[in-house]
């Protein structure tokens, strides 16, 4: 039975208001389940069921622990500083192949073409017109080596040129618009909520969105873990990863409140959220990423997506 379809039918039998104040009472004498999460939007699940109390109706105690970025989450996942983290699923392959454990237990946000929520910002009068017009140019990115850098060398190679003579320099989101118009870097990759302010603000132009020269559609970011905890801790697991696709759900049909709800945690000039989440962990929306990324060096060897992905067995 759906979590929707059981919460229903307790509801309706009277069971729900008992269970949920057993699942309140677990919560408040569980252990605290310490989560990681990044400054970014495709991530929001994360925080709204914090805000909606869903964490704790699913008998969880949740502190959320907000860090600068995936690497920084992913150091935070592997000494135990958090228990699951957020992170672009590329840095997740990248500690795979150098012996770290990691699992994927939970989608988070998609990239989807359709619903651009990230791209590459120019000055207005910039000479940037394609791909291969970043040759010899400098990038900003938040994350040295990720996805958004694969993205661009994508793009870049797609229209003839060499990608390898793309320079990247990393800065937090926050400075990228300021970085591009006083010409301390050419373009930067800017991301939600940062990618939307800076279109409103009408300061920049949008170049393109080098992630859909990855693929038109793939799960960007996701909750994970080390092996370890999770084979001690699979029920919470379970929960959390429940949780969190509750959360991602009502975001998508409720983007105005969620807005104001990620407003509260994350800096952005106008609340405003566009990101779309996933419901499963499907290697069908990883892969093809993972496979490009050997292609232009960012994976030494290929990985294969479906020994990442938890079962939630």
């Amino acid at each position: 039975m759906k979590r929707s379809e059981w919460l229903a039918s307790s509801a309706a039998s009277g069971i729900f208001s008992s269970a949920g104040l057993s699942r309140v009472a677990l919560a408040q004498d569980a252990p605290t389940l310490k989560i990681g999460v990044p400054y970014a939007e495709p991530t929001g699940p994360a925080y709204y069921a914090q805000d909606l109390g869903l964490y704790r109706k699913a008998g969880l105690n949740v502190e959320l622990v907000q860090l600068q970025n995936g690497v920084a989450i992913a150091a935070a996942v592997i000494g135990g500083t958090v228990h699951i983290g957020a992170s672009q699923i590329l840095s997740l392959a990248v500690a795979r192949l150098r012996g770290v454990a990691l699992m994927m237990i939970a989608p988070g946000g998609l990239w989807d073409a359709e619903r651009p929520n990230a791209g590459l910002i120019v000055a207005p009068n910039a000479p940037l017109q394609r791909g291969r017009d970043l040759v010899g140019r400098t990038v900003g990115t938040t994350v040295l080596g990720g996805t958004d850098q694969l993205g661009v060398f994508a793009y870049v190679d797609r229209d003839g040129g060499d990608y390898k003579g793309v320079k990247f320099v990393e800065m937090p989101a926050s400075v990228m618009v300021d970085a591009v118009l006083q010409g301390r870097v050419d373009t930067a990759h800017v991301t939600d909520p940062a990618f939307s302010d800076a279109i409103a603000s009408k300061r920049i132009r949008i170049l393109t969105n080098p992630l859909s020269s990855i693929a038109r559609r793939f799960i960007l970011t996701a909750y994970f873990t080390n092996s370890t905890w999770l084979a001690a801790n699979k029920r919470t697991a379970q929960v959390f990863a429940g949780v969190i696709n509750e959360a991602g759900i009502w975001a998508m049909n409720n983007r105005a409140q969620a807005a104001q709800m990620l407003a509260k945690y994350i800096p952005m000039a106008e609340p405003r959220v566009t990101s779309s989440f996933g419901d499963k962990l499907d290697p069908s929306l990883v892969q093809p990423m993972y496979d490009l990324a050997v292609k232009y060096g960012f994976l030494a060897s290929p990985v294969d997506s479906r020994t990442m992905l938890w079962n939630g067995k």
